[in-house]
């Protein structure tokens, strides 16, 4: 099943605001969809129609993520409509506040909200910094130990104040360089650096 995982913003609804995201990582997330939440970009590219996906909501407990995420249930079931797929929701919910306790908490759910077989989008636009890289950890350990677990995208939305732009980037590499780099250390490689450089240059 596709699983797509992502935090709830903190901001109110109010502040904001629906803009095109135009891609910067390939036709999978190109849209003339106006959202909020650029995980609707994936939603648009790559969910068939009569399809049933699984989308993982992290809400922290603050009043302006519980509003955010009423606009944005609101917004999926339009969505999901116009588009003819369903869907079934996780909401994990996790306090607010940055404790080492409370991130490993979030991490031990969101490794069980992933099944065997899951093909996963992650989208890291919102949450507290250290949110993309507890998420990070969760898709690192599902993809080791979960039987069949496919990260296949991991974005993440970017908005331009200055020119009133919006993007939609797929970093999905850097998650699998990570990886390399891991094992890398391991062969004690005499030059990892210029092993990376070329890869990068692939």
């Amino acid at each position: 099943m596709q699983h797509f995982i992502m935090t709830i913003p903190m901001q109110a609804p109010a502040n904001l605001h629906k803009i095109k995201y135009n891609s910067m990582g390939g036709k999978e997330l190109e849209s003339e969809y106006k959202t909020c939440y650029p995980v609707f970009t994936a939603l648009d590219n790559v969910v068939a129609v009569g399809e049933k996906v699984k989308l993982t909501l992290i809400v922290v407990d603050h009043d302006n993520a519980r509003s955010s995420l009423t606009s944005f249930l609101d917004e999926l079931k339009d969505f999901a409509g116009t588009r003819s797929f369903t869907y079934e929701i996780q909401k994990l919910e996790t306090p607010f506040d940055e404790s080492t306790d409370t991130h490993l908490e979030l991490f031990g759910k969101i490794i069980d909200s992933i099944a065997p077989g899951d093909e996963i989008t992650a989208d890291m636009t919102y949450g507290s910094k250290p949110m993309p890289m507890i998420i990070s950890m969760a898709l690192s350990y599902a993809k080791n130990n979960i039987s069949g677990t496919d990260i296949q995208r991991i974005i993440y939305g970017r908005y331009d104040f200055v020119h009133n732009k919006a993007y939609v980037h797929d970093v999905t590499a850097l998650f699998y360089m990570n990886s390399v780099v891991e094992k890398l250390g391991h062969t004690r490689a005499e030059d990892p650096g210029s092993i990376i450089r070329t890869m990068l240059e692939l």
